[in-house]
């Protein structure tokens, strides 16, 4: 009985799902910039339309004049570029440096980061981290989630 009972399980769990019922695992996300200065003071996104949208968003944001201008990547019909502001924090460096995994669910891109974990003693100053991120345009979405994850 108890063989009989494995292979209906075996047999269920094997059954393959319908891919479009699954949230798309295959976009890369790729992080541009990360800082933990200049951004927002609230959490959001602005998905960026043009070049010229793209360079005047990073230069409100960007404090501090690195010698060379960076070349950012053209928005095209392959990629969107998002920016996204992660609020403000009263302490530590809240930027994110990489992003674990990302998916489409009903036209949201979520974007699963690392938790960030307080390493001890801290300096006590407000900071605003933001990002700029490039990703696929394989899966349309209108809109972006942040989500932490435990490391």
């Amino acid at each position: 009985m108890n063989k009989l009972l494995f292979l209906c399980l075996a047999f269920i769990l094997s059954c393959k799902t319908n891919v479009s019922d699954k949230p798309s695992q295959d976009l890369k996300p790729n992080i541009l910039i990360t800082s933990s200065q200049g951004g927002a003071e609230s959490e959001g996104f602005v998905i960026l339309k043009d070049q010229q949208q793209l360079l005047a968003e990073v230069a409100k944001r960007n404090t501090v004049e690195d010698g060379d201008k960076p070349g950012y990547p053209a928005i095209s019909d392959e990629n969107k570029i998002i920016i996204y502001d992660l609020g403000s924090f009263s302490s530590g460096d809240h930027r994110i440096t990489e992003i674990k995994k990302a998916s489409v669910e009903n036209n949201v891109l979520i974007l699963e980061v690392p938790e960030y974990k307080s390493g001890g003693m801290e300096i006590m100053m407000i900071s605003n981290p933001w990002m700029l991120v490039s990703v696929p345009t394989d899966k349309p979405f209108t809109s972006v989630k942040l989500t932490y994850s435990k490391l």
